[in-house]
């Protein structure tokens, strides 16, 4: 098992991914943005699982940004959501700092 940002030419293991956990709430857009979001990311960047034979079996998007903590701006990451194709979860809201100062 690898654990590993997608490569570009996964982009139709990932959409199968996301369309399998989400069927009805999968925007057309965010398919059509697939290959373009694997090279230059401007939402985030898609981590995937994969099994020993370079099957996805799960991934996650997982963006950066910054965050005003008490007057300071500061780095922190998001993961948006984590899809399996047998197990659909959504994760909103679990923010982290990059930082520790």
């Amino acid at each position: 098992m690898e654990i590993r940002f997608v490569e570009p030419t996964e982009v139709e293991q990932l959409r199968r991914n996301v369309q399998t956990a989400f069927p009805s709430k999968t925007p057309q857009a965010l398919l059509d943005n697939m290959p373009e979001e694997l090279v230059r990311p401007e939402e985030g960047r898609y981590l995937g699982c994969f099994d020993d034979d370079g099957t996805m079996i799960g991934s996650l998007l997982m963006m950066d940004f910054e965050m005003n903590v008490r007057g300071k701006m500061m780095k922190m990451a998001r993961t948006i959501s984590i899809l399996s194709p047998k197990r659909p979860i959504r994760l909103w809201k679990i923010i982290r700092p990059l930082t520790t100062n």
